[in-house]
């Protein structure tokens, strides 16, 4: 699996708001044998850049930090997990920071091709490397500056569903984090509506041929339509493994909240917010997603002023969770 002298040109990244669907693509996208994925978000779009790039931080701090984000991460990741037997993290750490006097820490392409090059199928070169991280598509444009020759797929999901499949993992997950359903939306509505505006910016400003918006709900209700879009898109052939989600060749049952294993595409949360959600939570999301659910194909379902009354409740919630200074607090004396 790991080519250290590969260096990867043409690289497909994938990106989206974190429960929009991204893992599910990036292990559909796994088994094809023209395809060379990393098995987990790269970590270094959000973990490293552009932060550790700050001259506040030595090379050494660099080098230690991108050892944490990527290899110790990968490694405590697919800890017991059949996974694990297939990957060789000695190797690829070697790999990765050999010839150091060659390395600049700083150069995110030098970053990244050092990351992706160490993920190869049996020593062949493949038409794609395959790099998965929430968020990513904010960064489009140095990504292309990066990689001229790259491409990008964007997931992207009604906000509601988005919303309600984060909210399903607040007492499981999100908890650990000082995470609630509260500030949970909050992040919502601050980063997925840059998402949602950066698919509409960078399709219009790269061209359909280099940046494809994909919505999950046509992934699960017709796989086979919208993987041969994909297909088509990165010019591969088509693979009866598009059908089926894993982690380099091993099955996986996905990453739900819900602990439902599902080792196929699966539509059962599509479609499901209000069952999940409340209301208010509802009401609030339109609010702030109206404009741009439409123009993703997502209808409201609520009027404008039940909209208007669930914002404010949730400008109450998040202006005092972030912004608001009591300066009339007593402060003794």
């Amino acid at each position: 699996m790991v080519a250290p002298n590969t260096t990867p040109e043409r690289i497909l990244f994938l990106g989206g708001h974190r429960k929009c669907g991204t893992t599910m693509l990036s292990n559909l996208l796994d088994g094809h044998p023209q395809l060379a994925v990393f098995p987990q978000d790269i970590n270094t779009l959000y973990a490293y850049y552009p932060l550790f790039l700050d001259k506040a931080y030595s090379d050494d701090d660099r080098l230690a930090r991108l050892g944490r984000v990527i290899f110790d991460d990968l490694d405590a990741n697919l800890a017991d997990t059949a996974v694990r037997a297939q990957v060789d993290l000695g190797t690829m750490r070697e790999a990765f920071f050999a010839d150091p006097d060659s390395f600049d820490p700083t150069d995110m392409r030098q970053v990244l091709t050092r990351q992706l090059g160490t993920m190869v199928r049996h020593g062949a070169t493949p038409a794609w490397f395959v790099a998965k991280e929430t968020s990513s598509e904010i960064y489009a444009c140095e990504l292309f500056d990066w990689f001229p020759d790259a491409k990008f797929i964007h997931l992207v999901r009604d906000p509601r569903d988005n919303y309600a499949a984060l909210k399903a993992g607040v007492t499981s997950y999100y908890a650990s984090f000082g995470d609630s359903a509260g500030t949970l939306l909050a992040s919502l509505v601050h980063r997925y509506t840059l998402g949602l505006r950066a698919a509409l910016f960078n399709r219009e400003h790269f061209g359909p041929d280099r940046y494809l918006i994909v919505r999950f709900e046509d992934l699960v209700a017709e796989p086979q339509k919208t993987v041969s879009a994909i297909v088509n898109f990165l010019e591969i052939d088509f693979s009866k493994s598009l059908m089926r989600p894993s982690i380099l060749g091993q099955p996986t049952a996905g990453n739900s909240h819900e602990e439902i294993e599902m080792f196929e595409i699966s539509d059962h949360n599509a479609g499901r917010w209000r069952e999940r959600i409340t209301g208010l939570e509802a009401q609030a999301i339109e609010f702030h997603f109206g404009d741009l659910m439409s123009e993703f194909g997502y209808a409201c379902s609520y009027d404008a002023q039940d909209q208007m009354r669930a914002a404010a409740e949730l400008y109450r919630f998040s202006n005092y969770r972030y912004f608001y200074h009591d300066r009339f607090a007593a402060t003794g004396g």
